[in-house]
């Protein structure tokens, strides 16, 4: 009778699930491990694992461990480490014979860790054509969990702070708030925020991917332009995406440069008595214009990105990636340009276009403004992984504590711009967050200082 007890007690320890992700690092490893299983073409095969860190070496070896042990769980045939670093590992897996390689960046953003990466098949077959072809399976994978302490021992970084308005550098701080403006029934993937019309009133330009709109500060829809007679692109990006700036014509008129990707080109036009009418044909898309000039670029065939190469007037210059988001600074003090790429990283232009590297992830959404009235543009930032989002002032070269922090709103945010919204002289920024329900949708919201 007791052996058989025995047996029975030994049958039950086999199914009982496994204990609940404990740490940060086992946390955001678990949710990427399901990302993993699900992105993956096929089952049972062999994965290697590269992760690298900004931080600290600790923080990556820890973060590979965990990552390696949530995918051992997974329904691959087997799951290995890669001592190497990130930018070496696709050579290093395909050598090594993987079926897959799992490349990773872990961070320390804010009060969350971020793993952020791709899943890339590492067999190619380069005989298919102009563009060589991967396996399928492949695509950007990306989780984050809240701090702990292991975290920031590993980091080597002090506890951080909750988020909510602070003062900055012992100044009396100015109180921001976080308002919604408008709620629209599709993606917007480009703002702009200028005085369009003339009443000394900025109004926010919102590019979708079938038309572009005009909101009032009241959040009112007061114009529409219409997109759809525009050919659509040779190869255009999956989501929607596309660019919005705003130039300043003869006159002082404000112009909008609006390029939707998914269309074969854009437009430069002005509000005239509540009408958006077209000024001209644009054959390439203006990145942004600030206190600097226009700065344009060219769409990436296929993908929501701007290449690389970037045009000033009679200047050009080579980024080290593609682009997700350039904005411009309208105030003379700071950088001309702010550039962010896929993968968080960032770097400043002057107005001569040469370039130098930011600290830091960023987000796909950024904005410069003079949000306190000091005369110097402040940063409005959001977060690199896509899930739910947050959105953060800081000042420019990130001095200090951030000045306004919000909690996480569901959801991504896609765009950002500042300018002056209520003609007080402070500009505010608005920002598109795309919301999680199965219908698209954008709520605009606008981030200024309290009176």
């Amino acid at each position: 009778m007791i052996p058989a007890l025995l047996g029975l007690a030994l049958a039950a320890a086999v199914v009982l699930p496994s204990a609940p992700p404990s740490t940060a690092l086992e946390r955001a490893a678990d949710l990427l491990a399901t990302q993993i299983e699900a992105k993956a073409a096929a089952k049972r095969q062999t994965v290697y694992v590269a992760v690298g860190s900004p931080e600290t070496p600790e923080l990556a070896r820890a973060a590979q461990t965990a990552l390696v042990a949530e995918l051992t769980k997974r329904s691959f045939q087997a799951v290995l480490p890669l001592r190497c670093g990130v930018e070496a590992a696709e050579d290093a897996a395909r050598a090594a014979g993987s079926d897959l390689l799992v490349r990773i960046t872990v961070r320390v953003d804010g009060p969350e860790v971020t793993f952020a990466g791709d899943l890339v098949p590492t067999w190619v077959n380069f005989w298919a054509g102009r563009d060589p072809l991967r396996a399928a399976g492949g695509g950007p994978i990306a989780s984050r969990a809240r701090l702990d302490g292991q975290v920031l021992a590993l980091a080597h970084l002090p506890e951080p702070r909750v988020p909510g308005p602070s003062p900055s550098d012992g100044e009396v701080a100015h109180r921001f708030a976080l308002r919604q403006l408008v709620k629209l029934p599709e993606r917007v993937v480009a703002l702009a925020l200028a005085d369009l019309d003339g009443d000394k009133l900025g109004e926010v330009a919102a590019l979708t991917a079938n038309q572009l709109l005009v909101v009032e500060s009241n959040g009112q829809v007061s114009a529409r332009h219409d997109l759809s007679g525009i050919p659509r692109a040779v190869r255009g990006p999956r989501e929607p995406a596309g660019t919005l700036a705003v130039e300043l014509a003869e006159g002082g008129t404000a112009r909008l440069l609006a390029f939707s990707f998914l269309r074969g080109r854009g437009e430069a036009l002005e509000l005239h008595g509540g009408e958006l009418k077209v000024i001209q044909v644009l054959d390439q898309p203006a990145a942004c214009s600030g206190i600097a000039g226009t700065l344009w670029g060219l769409p990436v065939p296929g993908k929501n990105l701007l290449a690389p190469e970037v045009r000033l007037g009679g200047r050009s210059a080579v980024l080290p990636f593609g682009t997700v988001a350039v904005v411009a600074n309208s105030r003379p003090g700071g950088p001309a340009f702010l550039a962010v790429g896929p993968d968080g990283a960032a770097v400043a232009l002057d107005a001569e276009l040469k370039a130098s590297a930011l600290e830091g992830a960023f987000g796909s959404a950024v904005a410069l403004g003079d949000l306190d009235g000091d005369g110097a543009s402040e940063l409005v930032t959001t977060l690199l992984v896509r899930v739910d989002d947050r959105v953060r002032l800081r000042r420019l070269g990130g001095q200090g504590e951030a000045l306004y922090e919000s909690e996480l709103l569901a959801g991504n945010i896609a765009a950002a711009a500042a300018g002056d919204l209520d003609g007080d002289g402070r500009d505010e920024a608005v920002l598109a967050l795309w919301g999680t329900e199965a219908t698209p949708s954008t709520v605009v919201y606008v981030l200024g200082a309290q009176r």
